[in-house]
């Protein structure tokens, strides 16, 4: 399937078959968190409620927020390098390479990483270069999940799922072409 985002991939599947997936929202499992650092830029706070609202919308499941509360199962872990402590412990434990960001301007990894941290089994990074970098990757998300960018404008219905994973692995954007 052709992705209508940035990446050049389709990350988003309705199926665990291999089992190794994250499991975005999943009838048993329920709905991954959303963590976050609440001094990340404002522009991304408004991001992460944007995510959760799509989220909702896809799987009839709403995502609980996170800052400073105890683990959960499945986390979906936003945030900008440097601004983000959770994002800047995931880097500072050598759970995540960031190499593709690094002096990067706008480009965002979306990640799944197992075990990042005692009381969660899997977690799905998306980390940005920069402020735009970290909304650009929520929206990714958004979008591979199938939420339509022109949504809110265009009447563009939402895909409905029941349960959807990201496949496992890493996925980094690359800086736009034109500055």
């Amino acid at each position: 399937g052709q992705s209508s985002g940035v990446l050049p991939v389709s990350i988003v599947s309705d199926k665990n078959d291999s089992g190794d997936k994250f499991p975005v929202a999943h009838t048993v499992d329920g709905v991954a968190a959303l963590r976050f650092d609440a001094k990340d830029y404002p522009g991304v706070l408004r991001a992460v409620d944007d995510l959760q609202n799509d989220i909702h919308a896809v799987t009839n499941q709403k995502p609980m927020k996170l800052t400073n509360e105890p683990s959960t199962a499945y986390e979906i872990v936003i945030g900008t390098l440097g601004y983000s402590k959770v994002v800047d412990q995931l880097v500072s434990s050598k759970k995540i390479n960031v190499q593709t960001l690094k002096g990067r301007w706008e480009s965002f990894v979306i990640a799944t990483i197992p075990s990042p941290k005692a009381g969660t089994k899997q977690c799905l990074a998306i980390i940005g270069s920069d402020k735009r970098g970290t909304i650009y990757g929520i929206y990714e998300l958004s979008q591979q999940l199938g939420v339509s960018p022109w949504y809110w404008w265009a009447d563009v219905p939402v895909k409905k799922r029941t349960e959807a994973f990201v496949k496992s692995g890493y996925y980094a954007s690359g800086e736009p072409k034109v500055k």
